[in-house]
């Protein structure tokens, strides 16, 4: 690659980087990490079964599987 060519580049990346640590990706960084984690402790099984009783769950019942899953993730 010659000179010129890897200045282009450099400045093409940088372009990139200012996105990356931009707060609007910093807090999609942050959600993902989140997603992940849960999908790692949760099977789709697992994930499908809750979503299905969530849809039959009463307020008091969502918000105790809410706080389930925040120390699971905490953990």
């Amino acid at each position: 690659m010659s000179l010129t060519k890897l200045n282009i580049w450099l400045d093409e990346a940088q372009v990139l980087q200012d996105v990356l640590d931009g707060p609007e990706w910093q807090e999609t960084r942050k959600w993902l990490q989140g997603f992940l984690k849960v999908q790692a402790i949760y099977s789709d099984e697992e994930i499908t079964e809750f979503r299905a009783n969530a849809a039959q769950s009463s307020l008091e019942e969502l918000i105790s599987i809410l706080e389930e899953i925040r120390e699971n993730i905490r953990s």
